[in-house]
């Protein structure tokens, strides 16, 4: 697969799973705020690194915070998910939410390890 349709999936999925929740952060807790911001922000930037094909040097360091942080993100909400009294349907959605994201922060991951040079 080419860099260019990772890029155009990691922008879509960062649209679809974080989209809707642009209008719950007028009012919600700093954190939640802050790791939804973050988490498009580096969505945005690995998406353009993949699509414009920048991935030497900063472009493959986006790459690596993208996967880094999606994958804490993911992680977290997961357990958090799992852990307290939320209903089966809401914890499988997440699941299959979490599912998709680490798919493409590992394929971010090695897109990034791939380039030639990286030490």
């Amino acid at each position: 697969m080419s860099h260019r349709l990772l890029g155009v999936l990691i922008l879509l999925w960062a649209a679809i799973t974080w989209g809707g929740r642009i209008g719950l952060l007028v009012g919600s807790d700093p954190v939640a705020v802050a790791r939804i911001v973050i988490s498009i922000a580096v969505a945005l930037a690995a998406g353009y690194v993949l699509i414009r094909r920048h991935s030497e040097g900063r472009g493959r360091l986006v790459l690596w915070t993208y996967a880094l942080v999606t994958a804490a993100i993911w992680l977290s909400s997961l357990a958090n998910v799992w852990t307290n009294d939320n209903s089966i349907g809401f914890r499988l959605v997440h699941t299959a939410l979490a599912a998709v994201s680490l798919a493409l922060a590992a394929w971010a991951a090695v897109r990034a390890r791939a380039v030639p040079g990286n030490g």
